[in-house]
């Protein structure tokens, strides 16, 4: 039996953050090699004509984007397999339009509004420190090797980096009461601000607590710092802030409605 690279993917086995459904068809589009990991991204084609709506079907797509229409962290990108991951910037010049890629707090991948001087720069992580006949490097998440960087980051840090020249104008460093985004696990999604760290062999634990004052820890290897403090965030949020409400919770703030415009009503 041969083996090597698949070159299908079958809708059924495709990740449920791309929320496709059952009926589309046998194949879904493979993400192809890239900056981001296969089950961190999502086909640049899916964003254009199922989460932006701006294609009916593959013609249309490839119109638009062999148009250079779309830009991802500014630059054309004409293939619909392109990888696209979190904290990535999709740019539609024709409509003057900025998203920037968040997880939602239910796991699935959302496209979120911005403007235009957030869209010049997105946040990554440091994974990897080397050295290369005398140059230090430093590798990020969304798989860019950057030269030249302050020697105090560290990795674990996060960077700030433009899409222009691709250098890097800022770092956070990991520490109390800094904002946190989860990208793994069980609170994919959420965000929090960090009251204790705990170290267990060889993780680190954050413990976090949500703007709604809900508590939570996640591991350092499925976090993302992404503010200095509460007031300080680098980049716009969600409008959920990153808060998961319990099916309860969801069922009192329904009924908390409900109870509001009936007195509103009373009182008109």
């Amino acid at each position: 039996m041969t083996t090597g690279h698949k070159d299908h993917l079958k809708r059924l086995a495709a990740p449920k953050s791309w929320m496709l459904g059952k009926l589309g068809g046998t194949f879904a589009l493979k993400p192809a090699s890239g900056p981001h990991s296969a089950k961190m991204c999502i086909p640049l084609g899916y964003l254009v004509s199922r989460f932006l709506k701006y294609a009916g079907n593959r013609k249309e797509l490839k119109i638009i984007l062999e148009g250079n229409n779309v830009k991802v962290n500014g630059r054309a990108r004409t293939d619909p397999h392109f990888p696209v991951g979190l904290f990535d910037v999709l740019s539609i010049d024709k409509t003057g339009e900025h998203f920037r890629v968040f997880y939602t707090v239910s796991k699935k991948f959302h496209l979120h509004k911005i403007a235009s001087s957030e869209a010049e720069y997105r946040l990554a992580k440091v994974v990897k420190k080397y050295s290369h006949l005398n140059v230090p490097y430093v590798v990020s998440s969304c798989g860019l090797n950057i030269r030249f960087c302050d020697p105090a980051i560290r990795i674990g840090d996060t960077i700030r980096i433009d899409s222009g020249s691709g250098k890097v104008s800022g770092y956070i460093t990991p520490g109390v009461d800094k904002v946190v985004y989860v990208l793994n696990g069980r609170s994919k999604g959420c965000v929090g601000v960090v009251n204790t760290i705990n170290k267990h062999a060889d993780i680190i634990i954050y413990g976090m607590t949500d703007f709604a004052g809900h508590s939570f820890s996640c591991a350092d290897k499925n976090c993302v710092f992404i503010g200095e403090s509460r007031d300080n965030i680098w980049m716009t949020l969600l409008k959920e802030n990153g808060i998961k409400y319990s099916e309860l919770e969801k069922i009192n703030m329904r009924l908390g409605e409900m109870v509001d415009a009936e007195v509103a009503e009373n009182e008109e």
